[in-house]
């Protein structure tokens, strides 16, 4: 409960930067997150930390971390407001987390240094689910800051009407979708968007 109110009012201060700061302050955690993931990587992976220093390793850990974040500039993922995201963000972030990986495994491979490849696969894995995980994280405090008790409301039809309908009800603070109703056969007792 004090981590949940710690991160609150951590939440509520950021909201009030400007946008450029915010963009920067996402930039900020992805580096960190980026090589921590790195390090995590090569304890899991039961590597010495000391490889880390080779200078080919070295470069290739901040070549890759770099290049990851060039890629997610390019791909829009400093462009999108946290608060609003969807699901899509996962195809930028795991195109730009490839970006950066496959450039780490390059640098390994070119290496003499004993280091297995399974390491960025794993740096791989943990960078997905970090830089994804904190996004939907704050996206669902965001979500618990503002809720107010909204008016629950039946959509007929499940169609691509009803399913816009649904779309542009998820951010209304006064109305929420809860269920559809349709008089196809086909599609009754299914779920559409939770």
């Amino acid at each position: 409960v004090k981590t949940m109110k710690f991160l609150k009012k951590q939440l509520e201060l950021a909201s009030t930067l400007n946008r450029k700061s915010k963009v920067l302050l996402q930039i900020f955690i992805d580096i960190f997150l980026s090589f921590s993931c790195f390090l995590v990587a090569f304890l899991l992976g039961r590597v010495s930390l000391n490889l880390i220093l080779e200078p080919i390793i070295f470069l290739g850990m901040i070549t890759s971390i770099v290049s990851g974040m060039v890629a997610f500039a390019s791909f829009g993922l400093y462009r999108s407001l946290v608060r609003f995201i969807t699901g899509n963000i996962f195809i930028i972030i795991t195109k730009s987390v490839l970006i950066g990986s496959s450039i780490l495994t390059s640098f390994i491979v070119m290496s003499n240094v004993n280091v297995p490849l399974t390491i960025p696969f794993i740096y791989t894995l943990l960078l997905f689910l970090s830089i994804g995980g904190t996004r939907f994280v704050v996206r669902r405090l965001f979500q618990n800051s503002y809720q107010i008790v909204k008016k629950s409301a039946l959509i007929y039809g499940a169609g691509q009407a009803g399913r816009e309908l649904q779309n542009l009800l998820f951010y209304n603070r006064q109305i929420q979708p809860v269920a559809f109703m349709d008089d196809n056969l086909n599609i009754q007792g299914m779920t559409i968007g939770g």
